[in-house]
């Protein structure tokens, strides 16, 4: 985690512009700069940017098969921590396009805890 928190700090998004989801629904629950641990593929990454809905036809993503009326969600494009890019995608480190309800805040104690 320290490479992924040194190179892309929240810090380093101080400046990013916040976004806002369409009228009449819920905030989003993450901003750019949001370091957040990915539920299915147990994989921790910085946000970005964000789409309050995808950008393009996301229904048939095995990620996301289980999630009801996707194409109304936020999706958050996320770039891996270095150390869980190699585990989970053989070290390849391309930029995620993520569903919200695949996401939670990153919890360092908690991930340290799994860790042991």
């Amino acid at each position: 985690m320290k490479r992924l928190t040194h190179s892309c700090s929240r810090a380093s998004f101080e400046n990013a512009p916040r976004f806002a989801r369409r009228s009449g629904s819920n905030d989003l629950k993450f901003s750019v700069g949001d370091v957040v641990h990915h539920k299915l593929f147990n994989f921790r990454g910085v946000i970005t940017s964000i789409d309050p809905v995808p950008r393009f036809d996301v229904t048939n993503w095995d990620g996301v098969q289980h999630i009801e009326d996707v194409m109304s969600k936020p999706f958050y494009t996320i770039i891996p921590d270095e150390n869980d890019a190699e585990l989970v995608f053989q070290g390849i480190r391309h930029p995620r396009y993520v569903c919200e309800e695949n996401l939670d805040a990153y919890n360092k104690s908690e991930h340290a805890a799994k860790s042991r």
